[in-house]
C-alpha cells in the first residue's frame, strides 16, 4: 500500500466504526422488553410423541410392473443419459519437460565461480541494548559505573531498561543487518567489537546503552549453493523450452488432422480422456475449460482440435474429439428399479400424511399419545419441561414441539422429519421463562446478546435505507 491508500483505509475504518458505535452507545432496550423476550426464548414445554418409521410403510407398498411401465412410457424425458465425450490430447507443461533436462556439473561449478567473484558477505549483528527516557547524567553514570565494575549487563537491562520486551530477555533485540534500528544506533554498533559496550547514543525513542553480543557474516560455499544454481538452471531452461514449445504447438494444432501425428512433431503422446459430461468428469476432464472446449462447436461437430488451453500455470493441453455419446433415453431395466423406488416414496407420503390426519383427529377427540402408539405397535416418549436447547433430547423433535402453536390447552401436530419418519405431538403444558430467575451473569450476557441483535437490525435498516435513496448515474 502507498502512504496515501493506507490513510484512505484507516479513515473509511474510523468513519465506519464511529458510525457503529453511535448505535451501538445510542440504543437501549427496557426491563419490560427483556422481560417479554425471556419469556418466549427460555419457555419450556412438555410433551408426548410417537414415531411411526418410514420403512414400515415402504415394506406394505406394492408398486405394480405395469404402473411402472406406463410410468415409464409415459415420462421417458426424465430418464435421459447425459450426453458424454471423450477426448484425446496432448499435455505440455513444467513437470514433464523438467524430466529430460540434466544439467552437467562442470556448468554448475563454472556458475559458482562466476557468482563467488561478484559475492558480497552480508554481515548481521546481535544487539541488547539498556533503554532509558532521557539523557539523565546520574542514572547513566550509575549503569557506566555498575558495567565497569563487572556487574551483569543482562541484569542491568532487567532493572534499568524501560524497554519491557527485551528487558525480561537481557536486553537482546537479536540481529540487525544494518537497516532494523535507527541510524545513530546502527552507526554505533558498526564500530563495536563482541562484546563491547558503547557510550549512550540518543535516538527518538529515547537514550540507548549497547553491546554487540555476536556477528555473523553468510557464507558462499559450493555445497550450499550447487542445489540452488542447478534448480535455476533447470527453471530457465524450462522457461525457454516451454516457450518455445507453446509456439510451435499453437501453429501445428490450429490445422492438425490427426493427434498422432501432432504428437510427433512435438515428441508429445497422446492420451485419451475418460468419459465426461459437460459438468463433471475425471483427470483431465475435472478440468472446466477442458469440457467447455471439448463440448464446443469447432471440436464436437467440426473435429477441429481445440485451441491450446491452459489448465494449471505452467500445464498446457490440446483435445481433439475421440468418442462422443448422444443423450438417449435409457433402458427400462436400467431405470425400473429407480422409478419403482420413487412411486413407493411418493405412495408412502401420502400414506403417513393420511395416517397423521388420522391420528391427529383421534388425539382431538380424546385419546392420548399413549394409546395410539401401544395400538399401532409404536415408540412415544414424554418430555418434561424442555427448553429449545435441552441437549439430551432429539433437536429436530424438540424444535417441531415448540413449532406448534399452543394456546393453553392440548395442541396436536403431526410432521414428516427429515428421515420422513411419521411424528406425531402433543404439547401439554408451556411455561413461560423467567428473566429474574436468571443468574447476574446470564442476564448480563442476556441484554447483551438482545442489545447486539437490536443493533445490527437498525444498521441493516439504515442500509437498506442508504440503497433505495441511492441513485447510480451514467
Amino acid at each position: 500500500q502507498t502512504n496515501s491508500e493506507f490513510k484512505l483505509q484507516l479513515t473509511n475504518e474510523m468513519v465506519s466504526g464511529q458510525l457503529f458505535d453511535g448505535y451501538r452507545l445510542s440504543g437501549f432496550i427496557t426491563d419490560q422488553m427483556l422481560s417479554s423476550i425471556a419469556e418466549l426464548v427460555f419457555q419450556t414445554r412438555s410433551y408426548y410423541y410417537l414415531t411411526v418409521p418410514r420403512q414400515l410403510v415402504l415394506e406394505n407398498i406394492e408398486i405394480p410392473e405395469t404402473e411402472i411401465k406406463d410410468f415409464y412410457a409415459q415420462n421417458g424425458n426424465l430418464f435421459q443419459s447425459e450426453e458424454q465425450v471423450s477426448v484425446d490430447f496432448i499435455e505440455i507443461s513444467a513437470q514433464l519437460l523438467k524430466r529430460d533436462i540434466l544439467v552437467e556439473k562442470s556448468e554448475l561449478v563454472a556458475r559458482f565461480r562466476d557468482e563467488a567473484e561478484n559475492f558480497i558477505p552480508a554481515i548481521s549483528r546481535r544487539a541488547a541494548h539498556i533503554l532509558l527516557p532521557d539523557l539523565d547524567s546520574d542514572l547513566i553514570s550509575e549503569i557506566m559505573q555498575a558495567i565497569s565494575i563487572g556487574e551483569s549487563f543482562e541484569d542491568l537491562a532487567e532493572k534499568f531498561s524501560t524497554d519491557a520486551g527485551s528487558a525480561a530477555i537481557g536486553g537482546d533485540l537479536g540481529f540487525t543487518d544494518g537497516s532494523t534500528f535507527p541510524e545513530s544506533f546502527e552507526r554505533a554498533l558498526e564500530k563495536l567489537s563482541v562484546g563491547d559496550i558503547s557510550d549512550p547514543v540518543p535516538t527518538e525513542s529515547g537514550v540507548h546503552i549497547i553491546k554487540l553480543l555476536e556477528v555473523q557474516q553468510s557464507r558462499f560455499q559450493e555445497d550450499e549453493q550447487l542445489p540452488r544454481i542447478e534448480r535455476e538452471i533447470v527453471n530457465e531452461r524450462i522457461d525457454s523450452l516451454l516457450n518455445e514449445k507453446l509456439a510451435t504447438l499453437r501453429e501445428l494444432s490450429f490445422n492438425a488432422e490427426s493427434m498422432t501425428e501432432l504428437a510427433e512433431q512435438m515428441d508429445a503422446v497422446v492420451s485419451e480422456s475418460s468419459l465426461m459430461t459437460r459438468a463433471a468428469g475425471d483427470g483431465i476432464g475435472s478440468f472446466k475449460s477442458v469440457r467447455d472446449a471439448a463440448f464446443s462447436d469447432d471440436v464436437l461437430f467440426n473435429g477441429y482440435a481445440s485451441e491450446v488451453l491452459e489448465i494449471e500455470p505452467d500445464r498446457f493441453t490440446v483435445v481433439k474429439l475421440n468418442r462422443h455419446i448422444k443423450t438417449q433415453q435409457k433402458e427400462y431395466s436400467d431405470v425400473s428399479m429407480e422409478i419403482k423406488r420413487s412411486m413407493a416414496s411418493d405412495r408412502a407420503d401420502i400414506k403417513l400424511n393420511r395416517l397423521g390426519q388420522d391420528f391427529i383427529s383421534k388425539l382431538e377427540s380424546g385419546e392420548t399419545v399413549e394409546q395410539l402408539a401401544q395400538s399401532g405397535g409404536f415408540q412415544w416418549q414424554v418430555v418434561l419441561d424442555a427448553d429449545r436447547t435441552t441437549p439430551s433430547l432429539d433437536s429436530e423433535v424438540n424444535a417441531l414441539a415448540f413449532s406448534v402453536v399452543f394456546g393453553g390447552v392440548k395442541a396436536h401436530a403431526s410432521f414428516l422429519s427429515r428421515s420422513k419418519d411419521l411424528l406425531v405431538i402433543t404439547v401439554y403444558d408451556r411455561k413461560a421463562g423467567d428473566y429474574m430467575a436468571l443468574s447476574i451473569d446470564e442476564q448480563s450476557s442476556f441484554k447483551d446478546s438482545i442489545a447486539s441483535s437490536f443493533t445490527n437490525r437498525e444498521l441493516e435498516s439504515y442500509h437498506s435505507g442508504l440503497i433505495e435513496a441511492a441513485k447510480v448515474r451514467q
